[in-house]
């Protein structure tokens, strides 16, 4: 389906996103440490998060990559099933994304390892996991995140991969060639994989890439590829979009970055058809804003804007974006924190120096495009060496949490009160037909869209396979419709709020 077309079957006239009333409620979070392991160095190992109910309780739990093992805690307390996953060596562990990889209905997992072959964890039903050792993965690969989508149509979900790769210190930070690949697998459905990298333009497998992402970038309704690359000065950010069984790069769209982009918050934001992303890097975020198929830079102008100085947010990492407040728009979360750097100097020449602590930005979104930094009236004024971020219901009360790793040893949990505010949660099913599926909520007026995604988000993170819609003080919503991948339709009318709503 055509982006016009999905346009004009979930959205009505005019395209936007007014406020929505929701009350006198201003959101708080408390804050939850959950043990963990810190790091002898501040870089990539432990960066991830995978959040999603992994044995179908109607409870998220959290699977925590790395640094040196795989823990999943259970939810909704979040205590540790020491049992849940297989005994192996997880050195060099750093993200992971879920995913129904083998259709069977429950979510699987992919782990992702700094130099290691990476691993399939398939669940045996139960939420306990198996090492599922596809041979296509049985490579030493530098990887970083990893993301889900069916790129082919062929009904079961493709997975890529992204490379990175050591780089040599002395003097200036020296990059000695180029990474290793970022990989593309084509899902057999039989439990293997065949490698694709191939289709993947030398450009974008040859950048030391962060996180890669799918997106329908050209409107076509098939899965692209957009990339946030670390080492601008070697390849920068590269969008790709399908023709036939290849990807072709596609500056034209505006979304070539020159910046070391290292997380990536990718939503719908003005509810126009077309993702935008969010892109920490050092110094300051990235906020690309379609426009017609056309991405600018808005973050200037959105008011999305850390403090400079050093010792306060500087070297940006993941971002997520949700309705904090349920209020109806989109806020983002930017996690900040501290980089142990190789060198003194950058390949661009600039200094590494960063503080050993670094506060997150929270950026609550006021109206009319503009939002405001709220971390500390919010209660979420948070300071460490964050790496990836996701936004979730983690409770089920409505209101969603953040969910942040921080390299010095805790996984940060901040539980939100969301006060008086509507919401509404929807869930399409099956799962392996979900993800790429965009789900709209018509009410007041307006329209909200949100796209189920597998990974790609965050840094080396991935969310559940639901969309979340905070509805102010909407008690029922006119219309949810959602748009299938291959372009068929669901609509349901009349729907309360404050619900779970499974669609199918």
């Amino acid at each position: 389906m055509t982006l016009a077309a999905l346009i004009a079957c979930t959205t009505p006239a005019p395209v936007g996103l007014p406020p929505v009333p929701a009350g006198p409620s201003t959101p708080r979070f408390t804050r939850r440490d959950l043990p963990g392991t810190g790091v002898d160095r501040h870089r990539f190992l432990g960066a991830g998060v995978a959040v999603a109910d992994f044995d179908d309780d109607g409870h998220l739990d959290l699977l925590l990559p790395g640094p040196h093992d795989v823990r999943l805690l259970r939810g909704p307390g979040l205590e540790a099933d020491p049992d849940a996953i297989p005994a192996r060596d997880w050195a060099q562990t750093v993200g992971a994304a879920a995913a129904d990889a083998d259709g069977d209905g429950d979510l699987d997992v992919i782990v992702t390892r700094f130099g290691p072959p990476d691993v399939l964890l398939r669940n045996r039903g139960d939420g306990t996991f198996e090492d599922a050792a596809p041979p296509a993965l049985d490579v030493s690969n530098y990887s970083q995140s990893a993301a889900w989508a069916d790129i082919d149509g062929d009904g079961d979900l493709d997975l890529a991969i992204a490379g990175h790769g050591p780089v040599e210190g002395g003097e200036q930070v020296l990059i000695p060639g180029p990474a290793d690949p970022t990989r593309l697998l084509l899902n057999d459905g039989k439990g293997g994989f065949t490698d694709a990298t191939d289709r993947i333009p030398p450009r974008m497998q040859d950048a030391y890439t962060f996180v890669v992402t799918f997106s329908d970038l050209d409107g076509d309704g098939a899965p692209d590829l957009y990339q946030g690359n670390d080492f601008p000065i070697f390849e920068e950010g590269l969008a790709a979009v399908q023709r036939g069984d290849r990807f072709a790069l596609a500056p034209e769209l505006g979304l070539q970055l020159h910046a070391a982009g290292m997380g990536m918050g990718v939503a719908d934001v003005d509810a126009d058809g077309g993702d935008d992303f969010l892109i920490p890097v050092w110094n300051r975020v990235v906020y690309l804003r379609s426009r017609d198929g056309i991405w600018v830079n808005h973050a200037q102008a959105a008011g999305m804007a850390p403090a400079a100085d050093r010792d306060e947010p500087y070297v940006g990492w993941g971002a997520d974006w949700g309705d904090l407040d349920n209020d109806g728009q989109l806020d983002a979360v930017v996690v900040f924190g501290h980089l142990d750097p190789v060198s003194a100097v950058s390949p661009s020449g600039t200094t590494t120096d960063n503080a050993l602590r670094q506060r997150d930005a929270v950026f609550a979104r006021q109206g009319a495009g503009q939002y405001e930094e709220t971390s500390a009236l919010w209660g979420l004024e948070e300071d460490g060496a964050g790496r990836g971020v996701v936004v979730a219901d983690l409770n089920g009360d409505g209101g969603l949490d953040v969910v942040r790793r921080d390299l010095n040893g805790p996984t940060v949990v901040h539980l939100s009160d969301y006060g008086p505010a509507q919401w509404l949660v929807v869930r399409p099913r099956p799962m392996v037909r979900a993800v790429g599926a965009k789900v709209a909520v018509h009410h007041d007026g307006a329209v909200q869209i949100r796209t189920i995604r597998a990974g790609g988000t965050g840094l080396a993170c991935s969310g559940p396979p639901e969309a979340h819609f905070g509805l102010g003080a909407t008690d029922t919503v006119d219309r949810v419709v959602i748009t299938w991948p291959d372009g068929t339709l669901t609509e349901r009318t009349q729907v309360s709020s404050g619900q779970v709503l499974t669609l199918r």
